[in-house]
């Protein structure tokens, strides 16, 4: 009757894909097959001499057993499912010491309270603790690969982001047409040396028959073959000349592209280090709904009177309330909100905000008049109205008198004429702000007590 056996994935040679086995713990080996109903095993291993390793500080499902140079690298169906297997492993593998019922570990057999059997204890002593020793040198180990793994996947999405691929291909197109420039440089250099000594040899020619003839004669076919070869040289120079300036105006407008991708590269990633600033920044406010136990300051936001006209349709409504929520000057709301209790349109919300007052400088606290809204099977939430103010505007003053806006909610860097364009005519929201700053009066009052 086997120990334990069910379902497990196993991973391949070489860090392969994972494929599903029947694993049986019968004695000292842990063997895989097919499925349950298989006799002969398509491998094992002796778990007496195998190390078990796995991570305890997270909730993964996979631990390994290796031996040899072998491994099993095994993944169960769920963490309970693990611990499960690992824990049947450890016991069969104490049993079996404890009994001695081992096949791969024959010792003779003494009495007791022998020094034979007092060596062979020391002896046992001693291999565990290096097998304890040697197996927090492997997670140790594992630890720092996945470390140093991690930091080169970071390092090549900094350079990806960086320079990206418009960049990089820049980048080897420069080079290449460098290499390019300095082969025709050198080609040139030889051509013109070339040239020289031809002129040379025609010169010592020229020379030569004035001294025979006493007269400047026709130079003849091989004067006039190393003409047509200097003529021919000279072409070329020529058009090599030219190719060189064009090569370098290519090669200028392919470092130009270069430099204003690069540009362009570094003014988005200063924009999203911005937005990251403005985002850690944004973590020093919060909503609450009932007044907070906390010592930063905060304001208590209350909704005093709604007009006429706007309270007697906004109010009738099923379900009417407030909903309070903080976007940014392009409108992106920016964490959570908070919205008053049902037909409780006058119950005070709570934000608590930064002690530095200019990190809220482009914040925008929206105000929106909501009801429930039964749609056949579904309840949705129906907008009525809303508004907004700068959240520096609510240390600066006891009441907030907004102007209401029609639906749809749209808040993205809109001009006056668009706001106004919206606007439900005299339609206002009348909104008390109670600033606080230190430790709120809930908390005073249970330290009182």
């Amino acid at each position: 009757m086997p120990e334990i056996q069910g379902f497990l994935q196993k991973q391949g040679f070489l860090g392969g894909e994972y494929k599903g086995w029947h694993f049986r713990l019968e004695g000292q080996m842990l063997s895989y097959y097919e499925d349950a109903n298989t006799v002969k095993p398509n491998g094992a291993m002796d778990i007496l001499e195998s190390i078990l390793s796995y991570d305890k500080t997270t909730k993964n499902t996979d631990f390994e057993l290796s031996c040899k140079g072998r491994s099993f690298v095994l993944k169960a169906g769920t963490h309970d499912e693990r611990d499960e297997w690992i824990q049947a492993i450890k016991r069969q593998k104490l049993k079996l010491t404890a009994s001695g019922n081992v096949d791969s570990l024959k010792l003779p057999v003494t009495p007791r309270g022998t020094s034979k059997e007092e060596s062979l204890a020391k002896e046992v002593g001693e291999l565990r603790k290096q097998c304890a020793q040697m197996k927090e040198k492997m997670q140790t180990a594992i630890k720092d690969r996945e470390i140093a793994l991690s930091e080169v996947e970071h390092l090549q999405k900094l350079l990806e982001v960086k320079m990206g691929d418009t960049g990089i291909h820049s980048l080897q197109m420069t080079q290449q047409w460098k290499k390019k420039c300095a082969k025709q440089e050198a080609r040139i250099e030889k051509l013109t040396e070339e040239n020289l000594g031809l002129s040379n040899k025609m010169k010592a020619l020229n020379a030569a028959i004035a001294d025979v003839t006493g007269e400047k004669v026709d130079y003849g076919k091989r004067i006039r073959r190393l003409s047509e070869t200097n003529t021919t040289m000279s072409q070329q120079l020529s058009a090599l000349e030219i190719s060189k300036v064009e090569n370098e105006a290519s090669l200028n407008d392919e470092i130009k592209a270069v430099k204003d991708s690069r540009d362009d590269t570094e003014a988005t990633l200063a924009k999203l280090m911005k937005k990251l600033e403005d985002f850690r920044s944004m973590t020093a406010w919060g909503f609450y709904t009932e007044e907070p136990y906390i010592k930063d300051p905060f304001w208590k936001l209350e909704v005093v009177s709604l007009t006429s006209k706007i309270d007697k349709e906004f109010t009738s409504k099923n379900d009417a309330h407030v909903e309070y929520v903080v976007v940014d000057d392009e409108g992106v709301v920016q964490g959570g909100g908070a919205r008053t209790p049902k037909d409780g349109i006058n119950s005070p919300i709570y934000l608590r905000h930064a002690a530095n007052m200019k990190d809220l400088k482009d914040l925008f606290l929206c105000v929106q008049l909501k009801h429930k809204k039964n749609k056949g099977k579904y309840t949705k939430r129906s907008l009525i109205a809303w508004s907004f103010s700068p959240l520096q505007k609510l240390e600066a003053k006891p009441e907030l008198c907004l102007q209401l806006y029609k639906k749809p909610f749209e808040f993205h860097n809109q001009e006056a004429a668009v706001l106004r364009s919206q606007a439900l005519g005299q339609q206002m929201c009348v909104i008390r702000v109670s600033s606080f700053h230190g430790k709120s009066p809930r908390a005073e009052r249970k330290e009182r007590k």
